[in-house]
This record gives C-alpha cells, structure tokens and sequence, in this order.
C-alpha cells in the first residue's frame, strides 16, 4: 500500500465576499453583448418563457401557462424550428423579434396571462426577462 501524501480537496462551500463581480447585468449585457451571435434550440426560449410567466405569476393557477407554453412553442416550431433538435444561429434582433411584447400579444394564449383575474402578468416585463435570460444563459453558458 502506497503512503504518499494524497491531497486532499476541500470541499466546503465558498462564500463568495464581492458578489458584484459575478453579476451580468442587463446593462452589461446590452452593453457589451448585442453584436454576438448565439445557437439557440427551441428549450432556450421554452425554458426561459416557462421561467419568467411562473415567477411573474400572481396568482395560485398556472394552467394559462401551460397554455400560453404551448402556444409559444407552437409559433416557434412553425416558423424557426422544425424540429426540437434544431440549432440555429441567431443574433440579438431575432431573439428579441421572438421575445418581442408585440408576438406576445399576438398570440391569444399568451395575451391571456395579462388578462387574468385578481391580477395579471406584465407582458412587457416577461418580454424583457425572457429576452435577457435567453442572453445570460447562452453569454455564461453557451451551447
């Protein structure tokens, strides 16, 4: 049996001190970001869709977004990706004409969401944290 000295990794959590440093703002990615170009499969824009509507929820029923997830889907599937395996290049006017607050309104299932009862969702809002989490995401961990 061998007795070399092994190391040994440490692994208790880190506490980080500068958080700060870590953050990638939508300034920063607006600034720094909009000229690159991203691969993108439809789960990019599923995921942050079904993300963002859920966190923004109001209410206690989550069936409208299922319903509105679907018709998203739908439109994306038609129109970009022909199949759930497909990549495609794009740059950030295509992300954001996808995650755009006018084809939000456009598509019944999702303006629903802005009319629900006691309260609603703010589609210029989920518009908006769609469009950066599908940056974020693809800027700290791309395909």
């Amino acid at each position: 049996m061998s007795t070399e000295n092994k190391q040994v990794t440490d692994l208790t959590p880190k506490t980080i001190k500068d958080k700060s440093s870590f953050k990638l703002t939508n300034a920063d990615i607006s600034a720094n970001y909009l000229n690159d170009k991203f691969h993108l499969m439809i789960n990019d824009f599923k995921g942050a869709f079904v993300c963002w509507a859920t966190k923004q929820n109001p209410n206690e029923t989550y069936g409208v977004i299922a319903d509105a997830t679907q018709a998203y889907t739908k439109f994306l599937q038609q129109r970009y990706f022909k199949t759930k395996d497909t990549v495609i290049e794009m740059d950030c006017e295509l992300i954001r004409k996808l995650t755009d607050v006018d084809l939000f309104v456009a598509i019944p299932e999702i303006l629903a969401l802005n009319q629900m009862k006691p309260d609603f969702i703010d589609l210029e809002a989920l518009s908006r944290n769609v469009f950066y989490h599908i940056l974020r995401e693809q800027i700290t961990q791309p395909l």
